[in-house]
């Protein structure tokens, strides 16, 4: 930890890659739920998948099972997603919808959409405290139509905070992915603008494949580029001005991870849509193959890691979000100004 400690603080001028064991160290890997993902602000799903009363999504955030529903009275909550009997999942993972009950399918027990226990069968002549028997309920907030959750009373609310190395960074694009997406967004077009622990914007300009494909044709600079968001522990964004494409990424066991992914378009009100077009489905197929090969040389003992380059800055201030959490040091003011490069020509 020492040695991470070390390496986090460096800044890019200095900063070489991570040592290879921080990325396979089950230790580590156990430190970081509880300082992060136990802790922090933790993207789960958009609001707009979750539109009906009764829509819900469950999954595991750091192995706790959540689920977030929309309620009858149209609040979105964030509850356990085991029942308070016997500790059996209610819900099954991915998204569906109740009607206003929540029913475990091991012995019945019953709550409504805000987790208050209402039924439980032939519980004989035992007295159950049904008001100690709720579900327990997770903090919830949304910042332009996405959802995240916090498992612990947060630090900070969403508002102030405002995997993921492979996401953060343009610096791969044109040779892990040279027919999907380097085509459409060089890297040599990509750039730094801002950023600090909390949070950090890369910025890169649309080639005019791209604009005669999706129509982006115009006279603004600021029409022909993207914004690639990134908010940790593990949401990545790319802003265009029509559109907002994300990834979500959710630590596991074993070296392994979930990734999901989304997006919102202003084509029909800013509605939710599924990114699973064949380009999408292409791209995220060349990072999981890249990434995987990545992780098979973490296990190296007699090598090391060397310099980052400037494309690179959005880790260092990744890494300062890691110092913070892990290390409880101050890093807020770490702030990159704007560069004078947004929307050149």
């Amino acid at each position: 930890m020492a040695r991470l400690k070390s390496a986090l603080a460096q800044d890019l001028e200095q900063a070489d890659a991570l040592p290879f064991n921080a990325y396979i160290s089950p230790e580590l890997y156990e430190a970081e739920q509880r300082h992060i993902f136990y802790t922090d602000w933790v993207f789960v799903c958009a609001a707009q998948q979750l539109q009906q009363p009764g829509d819900y999504c469950a999954l595991r955030l750091a192995g706790e099972p959540i689920a977030v529903l929309r309620g009858q009275d149209g609040q979105l909550r964030a509850l356990s997603n085991v029942c308070r009997h016997r500790g059996t999942p209610l819900l099954d993972n991915g998204f569906g919808n109740i009607s206003n009950r929540i029913v475990c399918p091991y012995h019945g027990w019953t709550y409504n959409d805000q987790g208050v226990l209402i039924g439980l069968p032939h519980s004989g002549d035992i007295e159950v405290n049904r008001q100690s028997h709720c579900l327990p309920k997770f903090s919830l907030d949304t910042w332009h139509g996405l959802v995240f959750v916090c498992l612990h009373e947060p630090d900070v609310s969403l508002e102030q905070k405002l995997a993921a190395e492979n996401g953060m960074e343009s610096y791969h694009l044109f040779k892990v992915h040279p027919e999907s997406l380097e085509p459409y967004t060089p890297t040599k077009s990509a750039f730094y603008v801002a950023g600090c622990a909390s949070w950090t914007v890369t910025a890169g300009r649309f080639q005019a494949a791209l604009s005669n494909l999706t129509g982006l044709i115009s006279d603004s600079n600021a029409l022909n580029h993207y914004l690639l968001i990134s908010i940790p522990p593990g949401f990545i964004g790319v802003l265009t001005y029509q559109s907002l494409d994300w990834i979500t990424v959710l630590p596991e066991p074993s070296n392994r991870c979930q990734v999901h992914q989304g997006g919102i378009t202003d084509a029909s009100g800013l509605n939710y849509r599924d990114s699973t077009s064949q380009a999408a489905l292409a791209f995220l197929e060349e990072d999981r193959v890249i990434c995987e090969r990545a992780q098979q040389g973490m296990t190296a003992r007699f090598n090391r890691g060397g310099k980052l380059v400037e494309l690179e800055q959005v880790l260092v201030d990744f890494r300062r979000y890691l110092l913070a959490r892990h290390f409880n040091v101050t890093t807020s003011q770490l702030t990159v100004g704007a560069n004078s490069r947004l929307f050149a020509a």
